[in-house]
């Protein structure tokens, strides 16, 4: 009997270990999150099915999502390091290695524009992928024109 229970236990695991998984996947890049965070599984789907959409609708954005990114990574912004005291207009990130910005850097998505709506979640992944072309191809980080991208992708998709 105790056997049995050990071996239920043992599948249920794996079961969960392989769900969890599976969402930090979507299509080209990974999503990382934290496992402790049972929201952060919700949102790992959203941002999914962004990257479905903004596959759908701009090819040339998703591309450069899934090649200058190594992942995208879901956290708090207004708790992450410099970020501490920034505006509430700030939804996501890009990082790169100051040693090395040509190299793929990180997406950061704060967790509030994951969980919210569609639009905005896809307007910061195109945004912080406009940074990560300026960053690796021009050493570029001005604002302007990513705000530029991000709000005709959003144009785009309303007509």
């Amino acid at each position: 009997m105790l056997k049995a229970i050990l071996l239920i236990i043992i599948i249920s695991a794996g079961v969960s270990v392989w769900y969890a998984r599976s969402l930090t996947y979507a299509e080209c890049i990974p999503i990382n999150g934290m496992w402790i965070e049972p929201s952060d599984y919700t949102y790992k789907k959203k941002i999914a099915a962004a990257l479905r959409n903004i596959s759908r609708n701009s090819p040339e954005d998703y591309e450069r999502i899934c090649e200058r990114a190594k992942h995208i990574q879901l956290k708090s912004i207004r708790n992450y390091g410099q970020y501490d005291t920034a505006s509430k207009d700030i939804y996501g990130t890009y990082e790169s290695r100051n040693d090395a910005p040509k190299s793929s850097g990180v997406i950061g998505v704060d967790r509030k524009v994951a969980g919210g709506g569609t639009d905005r979640l896809e307007e910061t992944l195109v945004h912080e992928a406009c940074h990560a072309y300026q960053i690796q191809e021009f050493n570029d980080y001005s604002e302007p024109p990513c705000l530029q991208r991000g709000q005709d992708y959003l144009k785009s998709q309303r007509k």
